[in-house]
């Protein structure tokens, strides 16, 4: 069997399905709920501190639905024809610090594409979809944080626009940790 010239291939060797970018329904929320644990067990790698069992808890429950159906934020899925949900971004306002004279500001929260579809300019479809979401919704500013270690993380935000403004330095206060 051939396949179309131009069909993107996985890296297992197969072509992966179309996909769509839309904003998500509360009838998502199972398989974003997913995807946020594949992002947890993949950052757990350069942030120890993150609680697995926080997604499918109460509060992150919650927050996940008010993202997806409040006002104040968005979730957007990729959607493939033959995996279902396989990707998703979730972002909403938030607000500035004080002393900073800015418009108002929203941040990606949170944002995952599983591996065979990376690559496809999906998660710049993704990101673009909150973009709009921002403009439409007056926002002026959008940030977003990642784990310092996730060096493809940020050079994707990087080639979206984003630029370094802050850097946050934590240490433990454990006297075991110090010098």
């Amino acid at each position: 069997m051939k396949m179309k010239r131009n069909a993107k291939k996985d890296g297992r060797g197969e072509a992966a399905s179309p996909v769509t970018v839309r904003c998500a329904f509360l009838s998502d929320l199972d398989e974003v709920l997913r995807l946020d644990q594949e992002l947890i067990r993949h950052d757990l790698r350069f942030d120890p501190t993150l609680d697995p069992d926080w997604t499918f808890g109460e509060e992150g429950m919650a927050w996940f639905r008010q993202r997806i159906a409040g006002p104040d934020g968005i979730v957007v899925v990729a959607v493939s024809k033959t995996d279902g949900i396989v990707g998703y971004l979730a972002g909403g306002r938030c607000e500035a610090e004080s002393y900073r004279r800015v418009a108002p500001m929203a941040e990606v929260d949170c944002m995952f594409l599983t591996e065979p579809y990376r690559g496809r300019g999906i998660g710049e479809k993704m990101m673009e979809r909150f973009l709009e979401w921002c403009r439409e919704n007056g926002i002026g500013r959008a940030r977003v944080v990642a784990c310092a270690g996730n060096a493809g993380a940020a050079n994707f935000y990087r080639r979206m626009g984003f630029e370094p403004y802050d850097l946050v330095l934590e240490r433990s206060c454990d006297s075991a940790a110090d010098r």
